[in-house]
């Protein structure tokens, strides 16, 4: 609890100060006493409030001059348009940002803003706003592609994978999923089914393996995917030379859950615990040591070897003695089936330093998707999916990189018009290069 105080006193310490708007009352003409003697003002009585000023809608006018001959009037020299997003369209890039921020980060439909914006004058249809952050979607997607493919270049990636409501025309409402890929610091989203061939898609983007962001080609070494264990990872996983990890926060979640009412989940639930403190342990020597890269890699390895591997061994042995005494449908018999099907994938982290114990880090990446997700309901098409998944690999990626979400996106829309390389305007590549995220972004 007083963690939590301290973390919410850091953070008002660092909201910004509101600017203040005074108004003055009462002084605008002179005053008299019953008597006749002039008053004069001796004090104010200060009353302090927040107070909200709407924000405003402009109409954007570019004027272009065009230079001719004197005599004839006749144009001769037509000054260059700025570049913009959608040429002669009603919506500023600034704009189409903003509505990008709103739906993709507030998690605000397009209908509320709509109403917003129209009680400001501005006169948008839904639809108008659709087609802006189809085309704003479109305009990015070479960084989109550029994350995934540095993501792809990553020795450890997790992934996981929502459901996302979508709007068809024969068929109603559909089930469709957002796959969210995570590496070093950024995530990409890709809209699709729950086929394995979904997995094949995004690793046939990839970059030849060992490659790293930089085009350099060191000593390739294992690479590593954590998964909560879904079957359909297995074969394209393999077929890429990946080496598949389990999540043991899935396990730990199954068994949490009926440790009240079987000894023998409790006993299994403690040595997860376990597995837990000895993660936790190494952390704290970790930075007591100030260790980075390859010797936090070691000292988390040494920690997992005396104290986790022995450990698990002990799990895999009661899983074998308890597993006969239930029945495949009771609960405890669903968990320890679910249990044995992945521990060979749920041993792999014990083995490595780099690999994660768990897929939380992907999960943590979803929330913003599920708050969206319930407010807007469904995607329109198969195409507003793809510009979601493009949207949200922006968004999340720069705000896990600490990086004000505005800032960014005006910063990625104009290096493309510029033409830089969409591989220098991903979040990761402009660390340290934008304004950091507040509290509030």
């Amino acid at each position: 609890m007083v963690a939590g105080l301290r973390w919410r006193d850091a953070c008002l310490k660092a909201l910004p100060e509101p600017s203040f708007v005074e108004r003055i009352h009462g002084a605008d003409e002179p005053r008299f006493q019953a008597d006749g003697k002039p008053m004069i003002i001796v004090g104010w009585d200060v009353r302090e409030r927040l107070h909200h000023i709407p924000e405003q809608i402009v109409r954007l006018l570019d004027k272009y001059a065009l230079w001719g001959d004197p005599t004839t009037k006749e144009t001769v020299e037509t000054t260059p348009k700025i570049p913009c997003i959608i040429l002669g369209g009603k919506l500023s890039d600034d704009f189409l940002i903003e509505i990008a921020r709103r739906k993709y980060l507030l998690s605000l439909p397009l209908y509320r803003q709509a109403h917003d914006f129209n009680a400001l004058g501005a006169e948008l249809a839904v639809s108008t706003m659709c087609d802006g952050v189809h085309a704003l979607a479109d305009f990015l997607s070479p960084i989109h592609r550029a994350i995934n493919a540095q993501i792809l270049r990553e020795t450890v990636i997790h992934i996981d994978e929502t459901t996302m409501r979508q709007q068809s025309d024969t068929h109603g409402i559909v089930q469709r999923y957002l796959w969210g890929w995570h590496a070093n610091r950024q995530v990409s989203f890709h809209y699709g089914t729950r086929a394995g061939d979904e997995v094949r898609a995004i690793l046939g983007e990839r970059a030849p393996p060992g490659t790293s962001v930089s085009g350099t080609s060191p000593p390739l070494s294992p690479r590593y995917v954590v998964t909560d264990g879904y079957a359909a990872y297995d074969a394209p996983l393999a077929e890429a030379g990946f080496i598949h990890a389990g999540c043991w926060a899935h396990i730990r979640r199954s068994f949490k859950a009926i440790a009240p009412n079987w000894t023998h989940a409790r006993e299994i639930f403690s040595e997860i615990t376990e597995l837990y403190k000895c993660e936790k342990a190494a952390r704290k020597a970790i930075e007591k040591q100030q260790l980075r890269g390859d010797a936090a890699d070691a000292c988390r390895l040494e920690h997992r070897t005396h104290r986790a591997q022995p450990a698990i061994d002990r799990i895999a042995t009661m899983v074998e003695r308890y597993r006969p005494l239930y029945g495949p449908k009771t609960m405890i018999g669903e968990a320890l089936t679910t249990l044995a099907n992945q521990f060979p994938k749920l041993r792999v982290y014990a083995n490595t330093g780099c690999v994660p114990i768990d897929n939380n880090t992907v999960e943590r990446d979803m929330r913003q998707v599920a708050v969206g997700r319930k407010n807007y309901l469904f995607v329109g098409s198969e195409d507003a999916g793809s510009w979601c998944a493009t949207m949200y690999s922006l968004i999340e990626s720069a705000r896990l990189c600490n990086l004000q979400v505005r800032a960014y996106l005006h910063r990625a829309v104009a290096g493309i018009h510029a033409g830089e390389d969409p591989e220098t305007l991903t979040p990761r590549s402009l660390r340290g290069k934008l304004p950091k995220a507040k509290p509030q972004d």
